[in-house]
């Protein structure tokens, strides 16, 4: 389990990979297992969407929680931390399903 992000946003992230920890297995009593050997959650400029998943990868735009659009609707550290771990959850189911609904990436949101 690997947790990256910008040493100025250290604060938001801390404890972060405990989040992550309790997010796969909260999945994996749902689902199955999960299917690979690590996760790295990663902090990232996305100008669209809150995140992008790929197998194994998740990326969380690092927009999401600095611009001034976000920061208006969740002005609290504790909102923009619910804000982070719901986009974080949200990519991490990815992980179950990419690519086995079908080849098209549109699929994986159906």
């Amino acid at each position: 389990m690997f947790v990256f992000y910008f040493p100025e946003d250290s604060a938001l992230w801390k404890g972060m990979v405990k989040e992550v920890e309790k997010i796969l297995a909260k999945y994996e009593e749902w689902y199955m297992p999960y299917d690979y050997s690590s996760l790295s959650v990663v902090e990232g400029y996305l100008r669209a969407g809150g995140g992008m998943e790929y197998p194994n990868l998740v990326i969380i735009s690092r927009y999401r929680t600095s611009i001034p659009f976000i920061s208006v609707f969740f002005n609290s550290g504790k909102m923009k931390r619910m804000a982070l771990i719901d986009v974080i959850s949200h990519e991490i189911g990815h992980q179950w399903f990419y690519g086995m609904v079908g080849i098209m990436k549109w699929t994986t949101h159906g």
